[in-house]
């Protein structure tokens, strides 16, 4: 539940970064990240849910509030660079779990889908473009912004940590 929590306030954070960008293509991009996470994550969060009678509930734990919390303020308040760190976070690590995973996963894994989504050649190409455009934002930034986007990147790793720690610990 956490996950589905997190990823439809990741998913409003990625159109809000969208809609700071001033370049067609760069507003394209993020918002396509967006469309990814709503579709492809919701259906399966919603064959997860149905098939393992996962209770509904829209009270976040700490981990996915903070996370949430911090994301949301990025994309609203800070710069598009800085938005773009706290955003990619998420992005790269669930491609790199997931590269890892399917390396070692069978196909009967009850995982396989999220793996697969998490790996999949059109993610991970969605991935490299938004790495590429967030050092593209980075490489205009002053000695103050440049703080600040590597304060965003750090605080994103930090609560990226301690939601997938929440959920190998089943807290919420």
């Amino acid at each position: 539940q956490q996950d589905r929590l997190f990823l439809a306030c990741y998913s409003r954070a990625l159109a809000l970064a969208g809609a700071k960008m001033l370049n067609y293509d760069d507003s394209d991009l993020m918002l396509q990240l967006a469309n990814q996470v709503i579709l492809s994550e919701r259906n399966i969060h919603n064959f997860y849910f149905h098939e393992y009678r996962v209770p509904d509930t829209d009270i976040k734990g700490p981990a996915c509030l903070a996370y949430c919390s911090h994301i949301l303020q990025r994309a609203a308040l800070g710069t598009q660079a800085e938005a773009l760190a706290a955003l990619l976070v998420s992005l790269w690590i669930d491609r790199e779990v997931g590269n890892h995973v399917r390396r070692y996963a069978d196909l009967d894994n009850p995982y396989f889908r999220w793996i697969e989504s998490s790996s999949g050649e059109a993610y991970s190409m969605l991935v490299d473009k938004a790495v590429e455009l967030a050092d593209l934002k980075a490489s205009d930034a002053g000695e103050e912004e440049t703080q600040k986007i590597f304060e965003s990147f750090i605080i994103s790793g930090r609560y990226e940590y301690c939601f997938w720690d929440d959920a190998h610990n089943q807290q919420a």
